[in-house]
């Protein structure tokens, strides 16, 4: 694997408040989540920070509502501070801090209004070039500007560990402005799923928003925030494996997207065709059940200390034909293409293995698959 993208979670004053929700996200914190966002708009929020952070097997990232509170934050138990790009000088008052902690710096800009320096203050010369263009762009251009001078202004301190984070309702203007930025400003950058509640477009659409910009190399950091008025339980999961109405569903969702992009740790990866004309077989219930009872599988080895994710993750592949099938996921260590005459085909590293009736496809596709995982387990030693 070249690189692991973190995953981080952020958590809002409201809920974090609830502190009946404490004991799931501490669960989660254990599955994968290796920080915490903290809304922090108070001096009492900030005194959480020390609390929460020997609570949690996660990092602790006070996010800073009030400028006042940042020193107070810094010198907490904190691994970090999230804030606006605005409030870059009351930042740089305590850049000497800053670099000998080596914090991570996470700076958010988007299109609330607070996010913009007025325009007013802008140097005569930059107002004349943004007065060339419409209110919308004057606004993009502007702002990316604030942002490639709040990051060099961070450098030029000693403050390397600086990440981006844009929010952009339009996935094409966050995608050009984050491109612009990495581009440009060799910025990091932290990039957040889009909200879906229904299962399988949410699988779809962020595959589709988050690997257009892994393709860019784009996205140090995912940062997973739930929809307003979400759930914080980890309980009743079973209709929803996907789901971003819970937290730990939510979590499972940004762990498959990323170890499809190899980007993550998982023990396992499914991957699927959409299915067409030359499709004879229950695709969608063959892959479910296959998904369930590889969790199943996994589960026992934890119980028995060992991680499937020491594999390197294993690639499935559930295909509709053995047309296409087979060479569609050339990439996936093993797999299954049904053909036309109610069987299938077993294939490994995209080549055909053994051909089976349908109703054994199942249980042949786990039993190599567990022979393929203790393999790998067996060679780590």
């Amino acid at each position: 694997m070249s690189r692991v993208v973190p995953i981080h979670l952020y958590i809002t004053k409201k809920d974090l408040e609830n502190r009946k929700y404490l004991s799931d996200i501490k669960s989660v914190c254990e599955e994968g989540v290796s920080a915490l966002w903290l809304e922090t708009k108070n001096r009492a929020d900030a005194g959480l920070i020390n609390e929460l952070a020997s609570t949690f097997q996660a990092s602790v990232i006070p996010v800073v509502k009030d400028p006042s509170l940042i020193g107070e934050v810094i010198e907490s138990a904190t691994k970090g501070i999230g804030i606006i790009h605005a409030f870059r000088k009351e930042l740089l008052a305590y850049r000497d801090i800053l670099a000998q902690k080596r914090l991570d710096v996470y700076l958010t800009a988007g299109e609330d209004e607070s996010f913009y320096l007025k325009y007013e203050l802008a140097s005569e010369n930059s107002r004349k070039k943004l007065d060339r263009v419409g209110k919308g762009e004057k606004k993009l251009l502007f702002l990316l500007n604030e942002i490639a001078d709040t990051v060099k202004e961070l450098k030029n301190a000693g403050i390397h560990n600086t990440f981006v984070h844009i929010q952009h309702p339009d996935p094409v203007i966050h995608f050009n402005m984050s491109r612009y930025l990495k581009k440009y400003c060799g910025t990091r950058h932290v990039i957040s799923p889009v909200p879906c509640r229904d299962k399988q477009k949410s699988v779809v659409l962020n595959s589709l928003c988050l690997g257009s910009l892994f393709y860019e190399k784009i996205g140090d950091v995912i940062l997973l925030r739930l929809p307003e008025g979400s759930a914080y339980s980890c309980d009743n999961l079973k209709s929803s494996a996907y789901s971003c109405d819970n937290l730990k569903g939510a979590v499972e969702l940004v762990k498959k997207i990323l170890g499809s992009f190899r980007l993550f740790p998982v023990g396992y990866s499914i991957i699927s065709c959409p299915t067409c004309g030359r499709c004879r077989m229950e695709l969608l219930n063959m892959t479910e059940e296959i998904d369930r009872r590889l969790k199943e599988l996994e589960k026992r080895y934890n119980e028995e200390g060992k991680r499937l994710e020491d594999t390197g993750g294993i690639i499935i592949a559930v295909m509709g034909c053995n047309v296409n099938g087979p060479g569609e996921a050339r990439n996936a260590d093993i797999g299954i293409a049904g053909r036309k005459d109610k069987t299938g085909i077993i294939f490994k590293n995209g080549k055909p293995f053994k051909t089976l009736p349908e109703n054994r496809l199942v249980d042949e596709l786990i039993l190599h698959t567990k022979n393929l995982i203790d393999e790998r387990l067996s060679a780590r030693g």
